[in-house]
């Protein structure tokens, strides 16, 4: 997406812990714009993401069922993957305003994005396709 004005809120459905892949952040990361590139779902975000990011300041996010982790897009964020056999159910939610454009690729396809106007005028229509009508 751009720009990653954004913020994001991710529920838990189910506890998260470090053991079921939590969600992870980068206190402070924020403060300097690091592009979304595409990554093997796999494999660790970090250690595959953005140059010069030291994971070992990375902050598990663990969650009971009913929490919000409510943060900027702009924030490195991922998770490691599910090992236990307690599953990691969540669902997030991102607000931005009209301007910013979902790009889809192989890492986000269309089946997990839609964009729905919640208020005022979309007058730039960046993302028509991706809620199924056709571009302005």
């Amino acid at each position: 997406m751009s720009p990653t004005t954004t913020a994001s809120a991710w529920i838990a459905l189910s506890p998260t812990s470090r053991a079921n892949g939590c969600l992870r952040i980068i206190p402070g990361s924020h403060t300097a714009r690091h592009e979304h590139r595409p990554v093997d779902p796999a494999a660790n975000w970090f250690a595959q993401g953005a140059d010069g990011i030291d994971e070992t300041h990375a902050v598990d996010v663990e969650m009971h069922p009913g929490d919000v982790a409510i943060f900027d897009e702009g924030i490195l964020h991922g998770s490691e993957a599910n090992l236990s056999d307690q599953p990691r159910l969540g669902v997030s939610f991102r607000y931005s305003p009209p301007d910013v454009r979902f790009h889809i690729d192989q890492w986000s396809d269309a089946a997990r994005i839609r964009t729905f106007l919640v208020r005022g005028e979309d007058r730039f229509h960046r993302n028509d396709g991706i809620r199924g009508l056709p571009p302005a």
